[in-house]
């Protein structure tokens, strides 16, 4: 789905930081770091892990990463590598897995799996 929203897009318009917020690079980008993070969700959830690492909740990451300086093409291939890894590891997941939940997070593994599903095919 990104990429047809993204096909027709001039090169400069996803460079555009709008109010100084991020560009459309940027925010494919900020994606592709939050994969890491639902994968560590879910493998914390699997452990029963009760309190979960915490987030980057000012987004560093994403502020210093430079996605707009990089190719649209190689952001969403990026995006689909990682996003079909967390997919992968849902799909691995056993039954009792997806009624568990942590106490820091309203996130269970059965609603974030439904989710990817429908998120699957955007990447």
């Amino acid at each position: 789905m990104l990429q047809q929203l993204t096909a027709d897009l001039p090169g400069g318009l996803i460079r555009i930081k709008p109010g100084n917020k991020w560009s459309v690079l940027e925010h494919i980008g900020h994606l592709i770091i939050l994969e890491p993070v639902w994968q560590l969700r879910f493998k914390e959830i699997g452990l029963e892990i009760k309190v979960m690492f915490p987030a980057d909740l000012e987004n560093k990451a994403t502020d210093e990463a430079d996605f707009s300086g990089r190719m649209l093409a190689d952001l969403l291939e990026e995006l689909a590598t990682v996003r079909r890894q967390t997919i992968d590891q849902l799909d691995r997941f056993e039954e009792p897995a997806f009624t568990r939940s942590s106490n820091t997070s309203e996130v269970t593994a059965a609603n974030a799996h439904n989710r990817y599903d429908v998120l699957c095919s955007g990447a």
